[in-house]
């Protein structure tokens, strides 16, 4: 159970960081991207891991890590 919790926080941290950086590169190269829209597409990142997590717990709840 904390191999996937673990695994979860990870999955966070770095959808959130590989939005950051695409935020960033995007405004340096003359994006025309607002702060509202890269929020938004990051939220949308998070909740696609998170039912990607829900999935694949739902399938292996009967394993163990």
């Amino acid at each position: 159970m904390k191999k996937r919790i673990l695994r979860l926080i990870i999955t966070f941290i770095g959808v959130w960081l590989g939005c950051l950086i695409a935020y960033v590169l995007s405004m340096n190269f003359g994006g025309s991207v607002d702060w509202f829209t890269g929020v938004s597409i990051c939220a949308v990142l998070l909740i696609l891991f998170l039912l990607q997590e829900i999935i694949y717990f739902i399938r292996n709840k009967g394993h163990r890590d």
